[in-house]
C-alpha cells in the first residue's frame, strides 16, 4: 500500500472512532515519512483523543520544528494542555496560533474560550469572541460567553440580544434562559452590539448599562 493510501486509511479510521488503529497508523506513516508534517499532526490528534497527553505533545512539537509558521500544530497543542487543565499553556499555544495566521478564526475561538475560563482576562476573552463574530456569527456558544461578559458589564441590551442569538442557533442552557427571562421582565430591548453605529461603544469595557431608545 502506498503511503498516500495508508494516510488515507489513518484519517478514514480517525473518522470513524476507531482511534487506537488510527494512532497505530499515523505512527507508522512517522517512520516513514519522518518530514510530513501531516503525519505527526494527526498522530498527535489522534492520541489527544487517546488521553496519551505527553505522547501528543511530543507529536505536536515534531510538527513545529518541521513548520513552525503554520497554527494547527499551536492549536492543538493548546487543547492537549486545555485537556490537562493547564490554561496558563493552553492560553500560551493559542495565542501563537493567532500570531503564526491572524486570519484562523478557530485559533481566535480557542484563545478566548481560554482566556475566559481564567476568569482574569474576560476583557481578552472579549476581543477573541469580537473577532470571531465578526467572520462567523453562527456558533452560539460565542454569543452565549459574550452575553454573559455583557452582563458582567452592565450592558443588559447587548447581553440579552446576545442571549436571542444563542438560542435561536441552538444553544441550551439554564442560566442564560433564566437571564432571558428576567431581561424581559425588564423591559429592556435587545441591541446588537455588532451594529457599526454602536460596536465601538459596545465593546468598550466600561461598566454602564445602556439605554433602550
Amino acid at each position: 500500500m502506498s503511503y498516500e493510501k495508508t494516510f488515507d486509511e489513518g484519517v478514514e479510521r480517525l473518522e470513524g472512532g476507531d482511534v487506537a488503529t488510527a494512532a497505530r497508523i499515523f505512527k507508522e506513516c512517522t517512520k516513514q515519512k519522518p518530514g510530513d508534517y501531516d503525519a505527526w499532526l494527526y498522530l498527535g490528534i489522534a492520541l489527544t483523543e487517546l488521553q496519551d497527553y505527553q505522547e501528543a505533545i511530543a507529536a505536536l512539537k515534531e510538527c513545529i520544528k518541521i513548520d513552525a509558521n503554520l497554527p494547527h500544530a499551536y492549536t492543538n497543542l493548546g487543547i492537549v494542555y486545555q485537556k490537562k487543565n493547564d490554561i496558563a499553556e493552553a492560553v500560551r499555544h493559542f495565542y501563537k496560533a493567532t500570531k503564526v495566521d491572524p486570519a484562523d478564526i478557530n485559533a481566535h475561538l480557542n484563545l478566548g474560550m481560554a482566556y475566559y475560563k481564567t476568569r482574569n482576562k474576560v476583557m481578552e476573552a472579549m476581543f477573541e469572541f469580537k473577532y470571531v463574530l465578526e467572520h462567523d456569527d453562527t456558533i452560539p456558544d460565542v454569543w452565549s460567553s459574550v452575553g454573559l461578559i455583557f452582563v458582567d458589564l452592565q450592558k443588559k441590551p447587548y447581553a440579552m440580544y446576545c442571549f436571542q442569538k444563542a438560542e435561536e442557533l441552538g444553544h441550551r442552557s439554564e442560566r442564560v434562559h433564566r437571564m432571558l427571562l428576567d431581561f424581559k421582565f425588564d423591559g429592556i430591548v435587545p441591541k446588537n452590539p455588532l451594529d457599526p453605529a454602536v460596536k465601538d461603544e459596545a465593546f468598550m469595557p466600561v461598566k454602564k448599562d445602556v439605554l433602550s431608545k
